[in-house]
């Protein structure tokens, strides 16, 4: 639906921003042909969201093991994070949890920018910040669905019960007009 299209927009939008402002930072980093590299796997991280909600597990491991050793794909990866919080199996999202400390501890020694262990601390935040969310997500939709249930119940036992009423109702008439 319309509000889908602007989720997508929306995490295409932050996912591209933080790709362009981590190569922005790391430019100078990069030689000539890693540059290329860096943007070609950036926008393929981006591209690959396109699948997160048919096949969250396989973009969030896939984004998240290439995100550890190239950055611009860094923001697909929290996306991608996010996402297999809401609809991953457990398993999966425990091989999601592992690649991104993995990516935690790998970027800052790769991609040195300040304090090795503040650049640790932030990324690990934003891991946490990115799954606990995810968990909430998927916490809050499970609640409404078992609500609905328990409303459609509720109101199949009412639709039962006024029957029942009405039977009664009919079989007393008719009994003493007999």
């Amino acid at each position: 639906g319309r509000r889908d299209r602007l989720v997508d927009a929306g995490m295409y939008l932050v996912s591209f921003a933080i790709a362009a402002a981590t190569l922005a930072t790391t430019w100078e980093l990069h030689p000539p042909w890693l540059r290329v590299v860096a943007i070609v796997v950036g926008m393929a991280a981006i591209v690959a969201l396109r699948w997160r909600r048919t096949h969250p597990a396989a973009v969030g491991i896939g984004v998240a093991a290439v995100s550890t050793v190239i950055i611009t794909a860094s923001g697909a990866n929290l996306v991608g994070t996010f996402n297999a919080a809401i609809r991953a199996r457990g398993r999966d999202l425990a091989v999601v949890a592992g690649l991104m400390v993995a990516w935690s501890f790998t970027n800052p020694l790769l991609y040195p920018d300040k304090d090795y262990w503040q650049d640790v601390g932030a990324s690990l935040l934003l891991t946490g910040v990115a799954i606990g969310w995810g968990l909430f997500v998927r916490a809050r939709r499970e609640l409404v669905r078992s609500m609905r249930e328990q409303a459609d119940r509720a109101g199949d036992e009412a639709r039962a019960a006024e029957r029942r009423r009405i039977a009664r109702e009919m079989h007393d008439v008719l009994a003493h007009r007999i």
